[in-house]
């Protein structure tokens, strides 16, 4: 068991890909100054009702992020990128003395590193062009096109999913079916286009 400090969004975060935010609540602020003093990451959960500002329920599977930029933004506000590292879930979360979410929560495996049969390779030229969008080319995404893990999270962190349909994907554990999964959305998206 771990304690964890949560940032709960309207967005989920998956293993290895990048995220931008901007922080302006003074209990972030708090919460990313105490990320620093411990050396540690927070876990970005979904809000799954009310908003960020007023958070009623959050799911209880979250990735662990990793500071790996800071900057100013045009607004004056702190942006930072984070990275998403494992996945967790939460066992209990309780407000701090700050304001911002605590957790216990237990780490969950790492999901196996599967190299991506030929049968994916379309989602892998798909996430290929995906990455050339000038809104990802920001990130300075690197991304291993031969994992299954990494490609399945970039195609579901990136696609034009609903934030629910990204939890799903998010807390699914084997890569393959993963993968199998986005191809069932993307084909619905074609018949609905």
């Amino acid at each position: 068991m771990v304690n964890i400090p949560l940032f709960p969004l309207r967005a989920v975060l998956f293993p290895k890909c990048k995220m931008q935010l901007q922080i302006f609540e003074p209990r972030y602020l708090d919460m990313i100054s105490y990320c620093m003093k411990h050396d540690q990451g927070f876990g970005v959960i979904l809000v799954a009702e009310g908003s960020e500002f007023d958070v009623k329920h959050i799911e209880h599977v979250g990735t662990l992020a990793k500071i790996s930029d800071f900057f100013q933004l045009p607004n004056g506000l702190l942006g930072i990128t984070i990275t998403g590292e494992g996945k967790f879930s939460i066992l209990d979360h309780w407000k701090s003395e700050k304001g911002f979410l605590m957790s216990e929560s237990q780490l969950l495996p790492e999901e196996p590193h599967i190299s991506v049969p030929d049968e994916w390779f379309g989602l892998v030229d798909l996430l290929k062009a995906l990455v050339q969008h000038p809104l990802l080319q920001d990130l300075e995404l690197d991304v291993n096109y031969g994992d299954a893990m990494v490609v399945s999270n970039h195609l579901a962190a990136y696609m034009p999913f609903s934030e629910e349909k990204k939890q799903s994907m998010l807390e699914i554990s084997n890569p393959l079916t993963r993968l199998e999964k986005l191809k069932g959305l993307l084909n619905d998206m074609q018949h609905s286009a």
